[in-house]
């Protein structure tokens, strides 16, 4: 194992001791329904899924999570997906293997449209009327206001409830509020995009980039499920939630978080922070949460461990993140053999439809595989344009017409099913 990928590792797990010292950790799968989480269930199944430094089988699970970002590829999520749906669908084949064994695969969906779009449209509204002033205080040569602006502009986030998560599902059952698209913490990502009429991934000088989707779509609503899921595994956090006092007509829960400070009932992650400082008291073992990556995927697993590092202390405290493929040195073309066992080598990578990391192929098929939603996004793409010049899908002069002609006449026989057969095109990245 390379140095880089051992120190990504350590980084991410600092809480290995802590967990050796307990016999049953609560351990969960961030499932993307792609072929690196389809193999490490495949290891799992079969006992031996390597998991800091032990092998472990299905009786160690609690359970599997997938975060629906809202445009995944049909043939991932079937109908919940974009596409036609096939025969063969990797969700369906995910819960047909686990059924045997118990173990739960949790989908959080997208919330319906009818609880967002008129919200959304109403703030999609303001955000582009306040850009616009800003665009003519630079017109004006008043650059500094509209720097400040900017600023302001960039940072903000909707206030108050959002509409897909009323009080009254506060309290209801995670299966509930999966079904309901009450862990997600944003829209839609295509309409998210939409909304600032910029593309997904900003790439800056120096390499740096900006995604978002990965935060809003995945991570958040997963920190927020587990928080749910600590609750109904641990009768002493599910007490501590009813153990309430009222100030200046607020509701508090009467524990304290790891740093002694109060914690508001009606806070999605209440429960992750109850039990972190559980955690932090040595009185429960932390999560073991495993994440898909590939051992030859060195890069993302850095990018993690960075945004591990930027996460807040309570849920470094109370999650420990593992890459058992990572750890067990296998890399994508290993995950051929294992599929293959359970006769599923048929899964494809999974991913949002229009990730421009998917590269210029994947972009073609998805213009083949569903043009409404290929026509959408090449529209977006004007938009984002009229604003900055720089904002292309891909990042370069060209823009998506272009791109996809360009890309057809240099392979003139590929096909939809060929490209999407072949996965992402690893030299631009993974998602």
């Amino acid at each position: 194992m390379s140095d880089p990928l051992l120190r990504a590792l350590n980084r991410a797990a600092p809480s290995r001791e802590a967990a050796k010292r307990h016999s049953k950790p609560m351990t969960v799968l961030s499932h993307g329904l792609g072929r690196d989480s389809s193999a490490m269930t495949c290891l799992l199944i079969e006992g031996k899924l390597k998991v800091d430094g032990e092998e472990i089988g299905p009786e160690s699970m609690t359970a599997m999570v997938f975060s629906d970002p809202g445009y995944e590829w049909s043939f991932t999520n079937g109908a919940m997906g974009v596409g036609p749906v096939p025969e063969l669908v990797a969700l369906d084949a995910m819960r047909d293997m686990l059924a045997p064994h118990e173990i739960p695969l949790h989908v959080l969906k997208t919330p319906p449209k009818r609880l967002w779009y008129d919200w959304w449209r109403r703030r999609r509204e303001a955000w582009l009327a306040s850009f616009g002033q800003i665009q003519r205080l630079r017109s004006q040569g008043d650059a500094r206001k509209a720097s400040r602006l900017w600023s302001k502009l960039s940072k903000a986030v909707p206030r108050g409830a959002l509409p897909w998560q009323p009080e009254s599902l506060m309290d209801a059952s995670i299966e509930q509020k999966a079904e309901a698209g009450y862990y997600q913490s944003d829209i839609p990502l295509l309409e998210r995009v939409m909304e600032r009429s910029r593309p997904i991934i900003l790439r800056r000088a120096g390499g740096v980039r900006s995604a978002e989707c990965t935060s809003h779509h995945k991570i958040q609503p997963i920190r927020h499920y587990l928080s749910d899921l600590v609750r109904r595994e641990y009768p002493s956090i599910e007490r501590a939630m009813n153990d309430t006092e009222r100030n200046k007509g607020t509701v508090y829960l009467a524990d304290r978080d790891h740093r002694g400070h109060r914690i508001r009932r009606n806070d999605p992650q209440a429960a992750l922070k109850l039990f972190a400082a559980k955690v932090d008291a040595g009185l429960l073992p932390p999560i073991r949460l495993l994440i898909g990556l590939a051992a030859d995927e060195t890069t993302r697993i850095e990018r993690g461990a960075e945004g591990r590092e930027k996460a807040p202390e309570y849920v470094r405290i109370a999650i420990q993140e593992l890459y058992p493929l990572a750890e067990a040195g296998i890399a994508k073309d290993d995950e051929i053999a294992i599929l293959s066992r359970h006769g599923l080598n048929w899964i494809r990578k999974s991913g949002c439809v229009f990730c421009p990391e998917g590269g210029k192929p994947n972009m073609w098929a998805l213009s083949r595989w569903h043009p409404p939603t290929y026509r959408r996004v090449v529209e977006l793409e004007k938009a984002a344009v009229r604003r900055n010049p720089r904002f292309t899908w891909f990042g370069g002069k060209k823009m998506l017409p272009e791109v996809m002609r360009g890309w057809r006449k240099n392979n003139p026989r590929e096909t939809v099913e060929g490209v999407l057969d072949k996965g992402y095109d690893h030299s631009v990245g993974s998602f």
